[in-house]
């Protein structure tokens, strides 16, 4: 678990695949190291699981992290890797390697206490990662909260919604689930999670990135409204004009070039230098 993530700098492998192998191979682990074959009967689940007192005992305390990367079955499994690459993929192209794998791993660790802290005294046992990658959802939420996304419900697609609106939406039925507990899932820790990850979003932009700061953007906003033709294009060129983090509207300009479509041919546009342009030979100057 410390040599996945230092052979992922090393190798500058996007931080949300290079965790996904990382938790696939920690569960072949679980299931080799079971006499029944079965991840919870397993030594390694023995060894890494967290239970409320270990954050207490010196001899355990690491298990706050080492749960992280745990799952109970391959369904739980499933569903958090969907999750980590839904969310995961969006957020590390936008903010860089560095600051998602903060935001993973701080999210992770505070949803941890946040169970913790809930079900001290009792025998309860905590694994999974979902408590990281809600936090990635909150994070994304409070940097990108207007931008619409698609999301699964039990692998039923729903409407495009705004990231908040996603956001609030998971945070009720985890509320719901922590304060009915209808199902075995450590909500507490999803909840705390997602909250972490949205206050913290903001402080960890302030980390420098891997490709330095850019310069802030200066365009005719102008010529980007008459490509804005879509209330997502329009949504999108708002936060150009309103952001004031150099590299966060990059992204965002970045993302309103994939979005945008040239006006003549309807076509994918491109840019080189300060032009915008389209293979059909359209281009203005921005």
């Amino acid at each position: 678990m410390i040599v996945g993530p230092a052979i992922i700098f090393w190798r500058k492998i996007p931080i949300v695949f290079g965790l996904m192998v990382v938790i696939i191979f920690i569960y072949i682990l679980q299931i080799a190291s079971s006499p029944i074959s079965h991840p919870v009967a397993s030594q390694v689940f023995l060894d890494l699981h967290l239970a409320p007192t270990d954050i207490l005992t010196p001899a355990y305390f690491y298990t706050i992290f080492t749960s992280m990367f745990l799952h109970a079955s391959t369904i739980h499994l499933v569903f958090n890797l969907f999750a980590l690459f839904f969310i995961g993929i969006m957020l590390e192209r936008r903010i860089g390697m560095t600051r998602f794998f903060v935001i993973y791993i701080i999210a992770g660790l505070i949803g941890g206490l946040v169970w913790v802290a809930i079900h001290w005294g009792d025998a309860a046992m905590a694994i999974g990662a979902s408590g990281a990658i809600m936090g990635t959802l909150g994070a994304f939420a409070r940097l990108y909260g207007q931008e619409r996304i698609r999301m699964l419900l039990l692998f039923f697609p729903m409407p495009p919604m705004p990231a908040y609106m996603i956001f609030v939406l998971l945070l009720i039925i985890d509320l719901v689930i922590a304060l009915t507990s209808v199902l075995p899932i450590a909500a507490e820790a999803h909840i705390g999670g997602a909250i972490a990850g949205f206050l913290i979003a903001p402080y960890v932009m302030r980390l420098p990135s891997r490709v330095g700061r850019p310069k802030r953007i200066r365009v005719h906003y102008s010529i980007l409204s008459q490509l804005a033709t879509t209330r997502e294009l329009q949504e999108i060129l708002a936060n150009i004009e309103k952001e004031t983090e150099p590299d966060v509207q990059q992204v965002w300009f970045t993302h309103f070039l994939k979005k945008a479509r040239c006006p003549k041919c309807g076509g994918p546009l491109g840019i080189r230098g300060g032009t915008v342009y389209s293979d059909c030979g359209w281009r203005t100057r921005l």
